[in-house]
């Protein structure tokens, strides 16, 4: 059991009814653990926290269990809270600090992990992009179910092409829960549920879009809450409740206009720290108990193992103090970070301008103390100083493989960061307070970017660049739009890659718009910069490839291609590109067995079929090439080199007349392609 003093003492009074027998059942079963996180959910709007919003579902959860009234989590952030959730962790030392540049290191232990090597089963079913798996979460899990973008459709070229899924409704995620993602084995299981749900842009379904018609953030909560009951529902039905300890909490809150934040993720307000965290599981918690000692979400893991006798993990001794950090406003867009600590009855801000806060009697913290009382804001400067010096650094820490289409997706999310290696930063004297305006500025080119606006959020960007000029945020939402082809941003992404010469995801981006806009020398170059600084990363390998490919650098292609995947075999696009580049250095069977393997793994991919086409044709078997090249024909019916592809082993094989329709429909979709007029000399006069 975590050995510090805030969560003993909790521990201690939650368990004190629970007696020697802990949390097994009568015949001596170990529980299972069902885990709900909500994202972006204030406690204050639940009913059982004294909210508006009807939440009858987490209600009865609460009045049947325990309902913590002063529980904080560690950041307003997704991923990096919800690593702490899963390790009891804070961020210093699971090395998340932000939404995109960073994956869970290999090294660091997640409660999936732990009770996996104690007998359980476990399964989780995310609903954003922001937790997938690519990002190191899925440590530990037998199943780990996401929403998955479309499969990429251009082998071999500067980009890929996805159909877009963001996040999926709560009502798809509980389908997909009971619909089976639940272990069978007949070991006790451990499942984590997340909803998105209340994440901008709210847009509740029926009935709650009309119910909540003015208050639409509200609406989604209502949303989730009915969503929980059906899980719940569902799984009693089946028996799967019984014995089951239930932990429903959100990784952070909503600012909702506080403080001038529109959404989250800048400020460390209690709008956005403080978070609902009910704990349920009848006959071992005692109903309607209600905890208002300060607890954080990183007492999460010792308090469900303590109360499933489950043996404890290894964790820091953790502090008295509650700790909460803010590095958005740093990695995002190169201003001051900032962190904060308290004690229940006084809350400390560090930042630019300290702030200090008496939390009994300005819950809203707009009184701001730290002018009047020097000598105490030193003191909880030390004491910050101090705790952050106790936490053990994270294994060394991995980045993820995000490709440019998904850091698109993540920004239209809101998620907009610059990463880690921002120069001249770290002692940065831009104040957040001062930026709030920026930062609702670029969430709204967020949500531009995500409703098919791109030129917008190219406004919006320059509108931020104008008056802050070395954003990395804005310079590197200009590098996406540049990659999606608006290659007038080329000199923005540059400037990012500057800025931030240590963001290996940076210079990725600039080395696909390099390739887009012509010079794949130069891509190449950027990509190898990119890959020497993430080596695991899958997507930086693949646009190594793609450079070096269109460069003319077979060989060498040939092996950024397996690099990739190595890294990932579930890559069909690689998979194509490879068998391409195959074919061309001469070994028709090798391409022809890895575009088989590719087209196998995703038959929809229009460019893998003609080339399968054209080594057909190389190695002499005609009718399988024509086979290939009318199947790409099927996919992309004005697909220029299947065209003429078509028509020419059509004559090939005899077919005068079929190969003259072919060049006519070629002729009609693409009046100047350029080997027409061969395939029109070899045909001659009709």
């Amino acid at each position: 059991m975590n050995a510090g003093s805030r969560v003993a003492l909790s521990l201690l009074l939650l368990l004190a009814a629970v007696g020697c027998g802990g949390g097994t059942s009568s015949d001596g079963r170990p529980p299972n653990l069902l885990l709900i996180t909500v994202d972006t959910t204030r406690a204050d709007v639940l009913g059982c926290y004294g909210g508006s919003v009807e939440t009858p579902v987490m209600d009865r959860l609460a009045a049947e269990g325990v309902r913590f009234d002063n529980a904080w989590t560690v950041t307003p952030l997704t991923l990096p809270s919800h690593a702490s959730i899963l390790t009891g962790l804070q961020p210093p030392s699971h090395g998340i600090r932000e939404n995109t540049n960073f994956r869970l290191p290999e090294g660091v232990r997640t409660l999936a992990e732990h009770l996996g090597e104690n007998g359980y089963s476990t399964g989780a079913a995310v609903s954003s992009i922001v937790l997938s798996k690519i990002f190191g979460l899925d440590q530990g899990f037998d199943t780990y179910d996401e929403p998955h973008a479309g499969a990429p459709i251009r082998p071999g070229g500067a980009s890929v092409e996805f159909r877009e899924i963001l996040e999926r409704k709560a009502g798809e995620t509980t389908d997909q829960v009971l619909a089976g993602l639940l272990p069978q084995s007949g070991k006790p299981f451990f499942q984590w549920v997340h909803y998105y749900d209340p994440h901008s842009s709210y847009d509740p379904p029926e009935p709650f879009a009309s119910r909540y018609r003015d208050d639409l953030y509200a609406g989604e909560v209502a949303y989730v809450d009915s969503e929980i009951g059906r899980l719940l529902s569902g799984l009693e039905s089946r028996g799967m409740l019984e014995n089951t300890l239930i932990a429903v909490l959100s990784d952070h809150g909503e600012s909702l206009g506080e403080h001038g934040e529109n959404t989250h993720g800048l400020f460390i307000y209690r709008s956005t720290i403080q978070v609902p965290l009910i704990l349920h599981m009848p006959g071992i918690l005692d109903a309607g108990t209600v905890r208002d000692d300060p607890v954080s979400v990183v007492d999460l893991v010792p308090t469900l193992l303590e109360i499933m006798k489950v043996p404890p993990m290894s964790l820091p001794v953790e502090q008295p103090l509650v700790y909460a950090e803010g590095e958005l406003s740093l990695r995002a867009y190169g201003w001051a970070p900032l962190y904060s600590l308290h004690d229940g009855a006084t809350r400390f801000i560090a930042a630019p301008r300290p702030e200090l806060y008496d939390m009994a009697a300005d819950r809203e913290e707009l009184n701001n103390l730290a002018g009047s009382r020097p000598e105490e804001v030193r003191e909880w400067q030390r004491r910050l100083a101090a705790m952050v010096d106790l936490l053990p650094p994270p294994p060394m820490s991995e980045g993820p493989g995000l490709d440019s289409e998904e850091r698109r997706r993540l920004m239209s999310l809101g998620y907009l960061s610059g990463g880690d290696g921002v120069e001249g930063t770290a002692g940065s004297s831009a104040d957040p307070k001062d930026r709030v305006a920026i930062h609702n500025q670029l969430i709204r080119a967020g949500a531009l970017l995500a409703t098919g606006n791109p030129e917008q959020a190219g406004v919006v960007a320059d509108e931020v660049l104008a008056v802050d000029p070395d954003n990395p945020g804005a310079l590197a939402l200009a590098g996406v739009l540049a990659v999606s082809g608006a290659l007038e941003g080329l000199a923005d992404l540059r400037r990012a890659a500057e800025l931030a010469p240590g963001n290996w995801e940076i210079r990725r981006n600039l080395a696909n718009a390099l390739h887009i806009s012509g010079d794949p020398g130069g891509a190449a170059r950027e990509y190898q910069a990119a890959a020497e600084l993430q080596p695991a990363d899958p997507s930086t390998w693949f646009g190594l490839g793609n450079a070096l490919f269109s460069a003319g650098d077979l060989v060498h292609a040939e092996e950024a291609y397996r690099q990739a995947l190595a890294l990932d075999r579930e890559q069909p696009a690689v998979r194509a590109a490879l068998g391409t580049t195959l074919g061309k250095r001469g070994d028709l069977d090798g391409g022809r067995e890895m575009l088989r393997a590719a087209l196998d793994q995703e038959p929809a991919m229009a460019d893998a079929w003609n080339q399968l086409g054209i080594l057909e044709e190389k190695g002499g078997d005609l009718p399988a090439a024509r086979s290939a090249y009318l199947r790409t024909l099927e996919l992309a019916p004005d697909h220029a080199d299947a065209l003429f592809n078509t028509a020419k082993v059509s004559l090939r094989l005899g077919e005068v007349q079929a190969a003259r329709e072919w060049l006519g429909r070629l002729k009609q979709a693409h009046p100047g392609y350029p080997l027409t007029p061969v395939l029109e000399e070899r045909l001659g006069a009709p």
